[in-house]
């Protein structure tokens, strides 16, 4: 009996632990980076810097608060979105843009101090039992000075194409960590071709000013005079003396489209052009029911068939122009002025392997390779005798190579005539 008795209170024991002891929930967090710290911080400065906050297991939606101890320093931090808020449930990241603004009657010394995260599980405040709260300690130098400093970090840069004739851009994105409004020195860019000759040097001066603690684009135009081709553009960014960034860039100068026809069936996707010729089909179809009731009600019957079969000619010949078949087109095309007819550029032998096809050049005027399947389209190299080029693909009439700057141009095949 009294072990039925000692059994049973052990069972009891047991269930009121299990349902009745204190909850712990971990609200564990971590912060990145771990310190806020700016040594140059100029008078009247605005100083932002932002604040990772990630959890490891997002089930529930968690409590944030922020607290400053910072002595002297305090009133100028301000947080986006606060020093309250609430991470959601299944959000395991939460950025905080944490702003510092220096007044301008700022003591110059040197603030030191903390911000504390503090987290919490949003629902711990109901229910039973109590939650553990975790967070994360910033650690906070502040150092104000009256004298000027200048810190770009060029992010990114690029140099939009152009048509022939047209302004190049360069277009930096710049984060300026420094204490003053500030931009580059100068910009130096060296065109070269694609066998990165350096064909002229540009320098640019005027850039707008990003203000501190800012990451903005800027951007340059200038003129080139360059013909129709591909280049390289190696770009080099001053701050002052010091170059801050060097990159080599790729841009293409392109024909001008003045008094060329644009948008032709030519320039369309496969889909889109066979969208385009159902629905020219479907607009003749029409326009024949309609000229045919027409026609039907004339009196002079040989008239009215006759000017039905004019107006289908007529339809029909819009058609086709439509369709870019005009008796202008040949077999020899003219690209800007000179033939590139088979008897002006003559290839005596091409032997295709796998993955290679080798070319011998004989006459003086060269082998071209094109941007595009197409001969209207920019001259990216010109072979000379005895040059080998992988082969990367095939498509129609034409293999696309590798030149021997790397760049990735097409050869056509009805140029060539293939080796035994």
């Amino acid at each position: 009996m009294p072990m039925r008795r000692t059994l049973l209170a052990s069972i009891v024991a047991y269930l009121l632990f299990a349902f009745a002891a204190p909850v712990l929930v971990s609200a564990g967090i971590g912060v990145s980076p771990g310190n806020i710290i700016n040594e140059t911080l100029g008078l009247g400065n605005v100083f932002k810097q932002d604040i990772t906050i990630s959890q490891s297991d997002p089930k529930e939606p968690l409590d944030i608060k922020v607290d400053v101890d910072v002595p002297g320093a305090t009133e100028w931090f301000s947080f986006t979105p606060g020093t309250e808020f609430t991470i959601p449930a299944g959000q395991k990241v939460q950025t905080i843009q944490v702003v510092v603004t220096v007044p301008e009657d700022a003591a110059l010394s040197t603030y030191t101090g903390a911000i504390r995260i503090t987290a919490v599980p949003a629902a711990s405040t109901t229910g039973n039992g109590v939650s553990v709260t975790k967070g994360a300690k910033l650690d906070v130098s502040l150092t104000t000075t009256n004298q000027p400093y200048s810190s770009l970090l060029v992010r990114s840069m690029d140099i939009s194409d152009a048509g022939e004739g047209e302004q190049l851009k360069l277009t930096l994105r710049v984060e300026n960590k420094g204490n003053m409004d500030d931009a580059p020195s100068k910009v130096t860019i060296d065109i070269q071709d694609l066998n990165q000759q350096t064909l002229k040097t540009i320098e640019l001066t005027e850039f707008a000013k990003v203000p501190v603690s800012e990451t903005q684009e800027i951007s340059a135009s200038f003129t080139h005079e360059l013909p129709v081709s591909e280049y390289f553009g190696l770009v080099k960014v001053y701050a002052g003396d010091q170059m801050i960034r060097e990159e080599r860039l790729n841009f293409k100068v392109s024909a001008s489209n003045v008094g060329q026809p644009v948008n032709t069936v030519d320039d369309l996707s496969d889909s889109n052009r066979v969208v385009l010729i159902a629905l020219v089909i479907g607009i003749v179809a029409v326009l024949s029911v309609i000229l045919y009731r027409i026609a039907s009600r004339l009196r002079n019957k040989n008239q009215a068939y006759v000017a039905l079969v004019a107006a289908l000619v007529l339809v029909s010949g819009g058609f086709m122009y439509a369709m870019g078949f005009t008796p202008s087109q040949a077999a020899t095309e003219k690209v800007n002025g000179l033939s590139s007819d088979r008897s002006q550029l003559e290839v005596s032998t091409v032997r295709v392997a796998p993955n290679t096809v080798e070319t011998e050049v004989v006459e003086s005027t060269g082998y071209k390779l094109y941007a595009s399947p197409d001969r209207t389209s920019a001259v990216l190299y010109t072979a000379q005798e005895g040059e080998d080029f992988p082969v990367v693909a095939e498509e129609s009439d034409w293999y696309k190579v590798t030149t021997p700057a790397g760049q990735e141009a097409w050869l056509s095949k009805g140029d060539v005539v293939a080796a035994n």
